[in-house]
């Protein structure tokens, strides 16, 4: 049996206006915190992102990649598991 995880959700500026375009990126992380970049997704045009593929048996740290135009953003994650 496989077992895949997903993350998904809405980049949004701090005066809440979707980001559309931005890079997200999943990094494994191991046990001295140290991250690794593993799978990466940018924003459609309502600012939804959707990481796929990811290990259930691993952490993961979800972030916004900086770009030349990045402003601040928060990034809004929900967990959606897939069996």
């Amino acid at each position: 049996m496989r077992v895949a995880y997903s993350v998904f959700g809405t980049v949004r500026s701090l005066n809440g206006e979707v980001e559309i375009g931005v890079t997200v990126e999943a990094a494994v992380v191991d046990q001295s915190g140290r991250s690794e970049p593993v799978e990466e997704t940018v924003t459609d045009s309502n600012g939804d992102y959707r990481l796929r593929g990811l290990s259930p048996a691993k952490q993961y740290r979800i972030r916004v990649k900086p770009s030349v135009t990045a402003q601040s953003v928060m990034v809004c994650v929900f967990v959606f598991c897939r069996f």
